[in-house]
């Protein structure tokens, strides 16, 4: 498969396959996207409602050319495109409703009574999936030869009850209700498997088995992010006997997995999480208000030692100053850079620096 501004993608896929195995001694992995020239410009459109703009496919996918064509890619970096109807799909798909607004959506939650609620499917007749499907298409047909369509915003296991139950009542249901919630977990994986299943086959007949998710990395194979953003909520102990085991049978249904761990509610379950056979990777989001990338160092040397890679998005400061304290195998920091040339100046710069700490 052919990408836009990639010289070689069996090159970039064999970077990425030894980052898994944490096998890049040289230096971290970069995943640099810059603007190489100006871009052209795509004539505004207004639509009747916010949910028009959404569906109005060709006109995000013109956009995104534009984008692809104007930029250019450094180190490891390579153009993606998420093609996305919002964070809580899959439970549109199993048979809510979303709301949205500018740049989000949210479902609206549908489940009062658990006793009242038929077993939680997936539906590939759900008019949100054929539009999903037509979108995922329409990406992958557009992008031939210049970026690649990487799988939607997939929120299982907790997040997709929270989705459809609310945050407080799900909590609640912990307590007072826990075999049913077990039992609604496991037809949430169920779910999410079809929709993984659903998804990947409108991909990876039309790139060459290539895939990403919205946490970028190439992968030859069955790869969407995992994440449990609800797991904020509960401690250690509930976290390890409801969602453990779900995000253990999410991560073995993949080839690749790598984790969205947001904010620091979060960090109490890190032990947890390393304890999940299949899950390589944790993308530390240290969330709105924190310190910066850089200031978090001792947090990400434990993910290290606990044997989990990192994926980082951050600033080009951050990462120079990481570069010195962290190993650079298993690490991948992605960023935005103003010019071509300064990002190619930070590439050489962490070279140096991952040289000198070798000893080079």
């Amino acid at each position: 498969m052919k990408l836009w501004g990639v010289e070689d993608t069996d090159k970039l896929v064999k970077r990425y396959d030894e980052w898994y195995a944490g096998e890049n001694h040289d230096r971290p992995l970069l995943n640099i996207a810059s603007m190489s020239g100006k871009r052209r410009t795509v004539a505004e459109k207004t639509w009747s409602t916010v949910k028009d703009g959404w569906f109005d496919f060709d006109y995000r996918l013109d956009n995104q050319e534009a984008d692809v064509e104007a930029m250019c890619f450094i180190a490891e970096g390579f153009p993606l495109y998420f093609a996305n109807l919002g964070p809580d799909v899959l439970g549109a798909w199993m048979g809510g409703e979303l709301e949205f607004r500018e740049g989000t959506s949210w479902l609206v939650p549908f489940v009062e009574r658990w006793e009242d609620q038929p077993p939680l499917k997936f539906d590939p007749q759900n008019p949100y999936w054929k539009a999903m499907e037509k979108f995922l298409g329409l990406s992958c047909e557009r992008g031939r030869d210049k970026w690649l369509t990487g799988t939607g915003d997939l929120h299982g296991n907790a997040d997709a009850l929270s989705s459809l139950r609310r945050p407080e009542n799900l909590c609640l249901d912990l307590i007072e209700r826990p075999q049913e919630i077990h039992k609604r977990l496991q037809e949430v994986f169920e779910a999410w498997r079809a929709a993984v299943d659903a998804t990947l086959s409108v991909i990876m007949p039309r790139t060459d088995g290539l895939t990403s998710g919205w946490l970028s990395a190439l992968v030859r194979g069955r790869y969407v992010t995992l994440q449990n953003d609800f797991s904020c909520m509960v401690g250690p102990q509930m976290f390890r006997e409801f969602f453990l085991e779900p995000m253990r049978r999410e991560a073995a249904y993949l080839d690749r997995g790598i984790y969205h761990w947001d904010g620091p509610d979060a960090i109490k379950h890190l032990e947890a999480l390393a304890e999940i056979e299949g899950l390589e990777v944790i993308q530390w989001t240290p969330g709105a208000g924190q310190k910066p990338m850089c200031e978090w160092g001792d947090l990400l040397k434990r993910v290290q030692d606990l044997g989990l890679g990192l994926w980082l998005g951050c600033e080009a400061n951050d990462i120079l100053q990481l570069s010195r304290i962290l190993k650079p195998e298993k690490v991948l920091y992605s960023l935005w850079m103003p010019t071509p040339e300064e990002a190619r100046t930070l590439v050489t710069e962490v070279e140096r620096i991952c040289a000198r700490r070798r000893g080079a």
